[in-house]
């Protein structure tokens, strides 16, 4: 097998990830949207599928949960809870993070920061859960 050569340093491999992630927190904000379109609209009325959940499924292979999941990222973080944007207060926290977000109360996501990892917000959740 080769070796892999990779001449960035750990700071720029970091930031090349995290920029990475942050993309993926504002296309799973605006697939939400879209398929809030798709459940909201008559998009859906020549494609010959029942409903947003029938196209989400046999298109894309997405379960009710994904698609759930989807909806809610954008319901809570999207401007005005129905936009492709995500509000900027969310950006850089990546999908992960923003699924665990969506278990906590809004008081407490207002005190967390990107800079959180992964785990230490799901300690957050855990103890949430706890009380």
């Amino acid at each position: 097998m080769n070796e892999i050569v990779y001449s960035k340093t750990y700071t720029e491999y970091k930031r090349e990830l995290d920029a990475e992630l942050s993309k993926s927190a504002e296309s799973f904000v605006r697939i939400g949207y879209l398929l809030k379109v798709a459940r909201d609209t008559d998009i859906l009325a020549e494609s010959g599928y029942k409903n947003m959940a029938e196209f989400a499924n046999a298109e894309y292979g997405l379960s009710s949960t994904y698609v759930s999941r989807f909806i809610r990222i954008n319901d809570k973080f999207s401007e005005g809870g129905y936009s492709d944007h995500l509000l900027p207060e969310y950006q850089g926290y990546g999908y992960a993070k923003l699924t665990l977000m969506l278990q906590l109360p809004d008081a407490i996501n207002e005190g967390l920061s990107p800079a959180y990892s992964k785990s230490e917000i799901q300690a957050i959740k855990d103890e949430v859960e706890a009380e």
